[in-house]
Formats: C-alpha cells, structure tokens, sequence
C-alpha cells in the first residue's frame, strides 16, 4: 500500500539526518558565535510557518526571529545576523532574493530545503550553492514515490523532513549553549495552561536583557 511505502520511505529520511550532523553542527556554532556578538538568528520562509513551528505551535528555543515580512519577503537584516532559509523547492523566486540581501547585508547564511525537483537539479542559481551552508532535506521537491503508470513521483516530503532538520538544528544549539554555560530560554507552547504567561514575563525578558 502506498502509505506503508511513504512511512517507511520517511522513516528512513528520518534516519539518514544523523549523516547530516557535521552541517547540523557548523550552523549551531554559527548561530551562537552571532548571538554572542549581538547578532540575530533570523528564521526565513516565504509563508512564516518554519518561525511559528520553532516557537509558539510547538514551544521551542526562543532565539530564531521571524524573518519574514507581510509579503513574504526578508526582513531587514545585519551583517552580525544568521539568516537560515527553509524552503520546500531548490529555488523559488522570493527565496533567492532573500539570500541576495541577505547576502549584500554580509550575513551568514544557512539553506534547508532539496537539491533536485523531478530527480533534475534545476538550472541556474539554486540555495544549496549559494548559501554558506546547505542541509540538504534528503528528498526530492515532488515526492518520494514512483507509482507504475505515473508520470512523476508523488507524495512530497520536504515539508516533514524540514520540520525535522529544524528541531536537530535547535536542539545542537542548546547542548552547545550549556556547554558553554549559557542557559538558552526556551518557550512554552502557547496551546498549555499559563504557556504564554511564562513566556512573556520569563523568556522575553530574559531575551531583552540578553539578546538570548
């Protein structure tokens, strides 16, 4: 059955992310050595979900900042920033113009999203080779099943696999925090009892002070 396929496709996706730890890694220092020097970790997808995954739905490390504005574009940024750049295709139009200012604003920049849409690497500029690191989502941009007949695969899962590099990312950045004596804030979900309240008059100011 084709959903048994796509679990189990997906779960091995899963897997395979502990191959990814070296870039996992390198953007967790590249986060912190920017935080530490009044830098920011500016989150990017053209709809905004990634920021709100990291944050508020799911509670979450209260670092990344929304870089997205109200028409899907980046937000104004520093060269002390790290901008990370999910995205669910190779390129899209406004995702590589938010690497190109972030870019002309001399930030580092960190890229999730596939290499290839159909099994081809589209041609021209893509974010997996302009960005200073790429963490490739191990799918392809159309899915990961090939029925008999079809034309081309179904069942995408950059969304899922995204969402799962993105807790890896968070979660190296506060073992590495506590190794070196910082005590990172981290939300609570907005959906339990008193969450918003902690995060508010606890986490937030705890950020204000800090910058972390």
């Amino acid at each position: 059955m084709l959903e048994v396929q796509f679990f189990n496709i997906l779960f091995e996706r899963m897997r395979g992310i502990d191959r990814l730890m070296p870039e996992i890694n390198r953007a967790a220092e590249a986060v912190i050595a920017a935080v530490i020097t009044g830098g920011r970790f500016v989150v990017y997808d053209e709809n905004g979900q990634m920021n709100g995954e990291s944050s508020y739905r799911c509670s979450g490390l209260r670092l990344p900042v929304s870089g997205v504005d109200g028409n899907g574009e980046l937000i104004d940024v520093i060269a002390k920033d790290v901008v990370i750049i999910y995205s669910l295709l190779p390129v899209t139009e406004k995702s590589l113009v938010a690497l190109d200012k972030a870019r002309i604003a001399g930030c580092y920049i960190i890229a999730v999203c596939p290499k290839t849409r159909g099994e081809i690497a589209p041609p021209g500029r893509t974010l997996a080779e302009y960005a200073d690191i790429h963490i490739d989502d191990l799918s392809d941009a159309e899915g990961v099943i090939s029925p008999k007949g079809w034309k081309k695969s179904i069942a995408p899962a950059t969304a899922i696999m995204n969402n799962m590099i993105l807790w890896y990312i968070h979660g190296t950045i506060i073992d590495r925090m506590l190794m070196r004596g910082m005590v990172p804030g981290v939300l609570r979900g907005g959906h339990i009892k008193g969450g918003n309240k902690w995060n508010k008059s606890v986490v937030d100011s705890l950020y204000n002070i800090r910058g972390w």
